[in-house]
């Protein structure tokens, strides 16, 4: 891999994108997710007439996929996402399966602003935080969500020993996020479960999702494009290209190639005998 794209992939390009394009589509509330969302093996869900207008319908369709798999009854229940994003698919599940309350907690503020202005609610709290140092009191939580989050974060051990410190024993830890197969990346299978295994999570099971997230990302290939071709200084162009993984990124080419996986864990947090 070549400097300038090591750079333009790197955690810190990744974080200041992110800002940016929050930053530059601040007013698109119908912009709902980021996410590289699903294109499900039991077909959508949700509003499928939706799907060739909407940008963010197949992230909604992530969201919703990931809840129904798990098999979890969030009723009354009190969830955690980490790295909620612009809000859309924590409000999404707020309003559809009735968690008592839902935090959703992001490190930047544009993206927090941007969430508490589309979704006011008095069952739904969003704050700005770090995923390795977050803001709550040990064993509050029953569920806990985290969607392509840990992948911008250095110390993967602090971002499972947090989530696990926050999470009641016996709280469910919904966990997707795309891998490099590469064992030498920060970011590789390996790394993440070891991680996983050095923590008080047990992994109840692991799904790859990369085929499905794969439709998803060409379905919204054309739609992503022109966003960026139209919304975006040139100058950023090609850096939210390769955030947004599509087709003229290298992003894109190593989930086309293998290079990249997605998986989705149900980890369990060990219960105290």
């Amino acid at each position: 891999m070549s400097l300038t794209r090591k750079i333009r992939r790197s955690k810190v390009a990744q974080k200041l994108t992110y800002d940016a394009l929050n930053w530059i589509t601040r007013n698109d509330d119908e912009l709902k997710t980021l996410n590289c969302g699903i294109v499900p093996p039991n077909g959508f869900q949700l509003n499928e007439q939706l799907l060739n207008q909407a940008l963010t319908q197949p992230g909604i369709e992530l969201y919703n996929y990931v809840v129904q798999e798990s098999g979890i009854d969030l009723t009354d229940k009190e969830l955690l996402e980490i790295g909620c994003g612009r809000g859309g698919g924590t409000a999404h599940i707020a309003d559809i399966y009735s968690p008592g309350h839902t935090h959703g907690i992001d490190f930047s503020n544009r993206s927090i602003q941007i969430c508490r202005k589309c979704y006011p609610s008095k069952t739904l709290s969003l704050e700005v935080g770090e995923a390795t140092d977050l803001p709550y009191s040990d064993d509050t939580f029953d569920a806990i969500l985290s969607i392509e989050t840990s992948h911008m974060i250095d110390d993967k051990h602090l971002f499972f020993s947090e989530a696990a410190r926050v999470a009641k024993p016996g709280a469910v830890f919904m966990y997707l996020d795309f891998f490099y197969t590469k064992h030498s990346s920060f970011h590789s299978i390996d790394k993440i479960e070891e991680a996983i295994d050095h923590s008080s999570w047990v992994i109840e099971s692991k799904s790859d999702l990369t085929p499905h997230v794969f439709k998803s990302l060409t379905h919204s290939a054309p739609m992503r494009e022109a966003m960026i071709h139209t919304k975006c200084p040139k100058i950023l162009q090609r850096q939210v290209h390769e955030f947004c993984m599509t087709r003229p990124s290298s992003a894109y080419r190593a989930f086309q190639d293998g290079r990249t996986l997605y998986f989705f864990y149900i980890l369990k947090k060990e219960e105290v005998i």
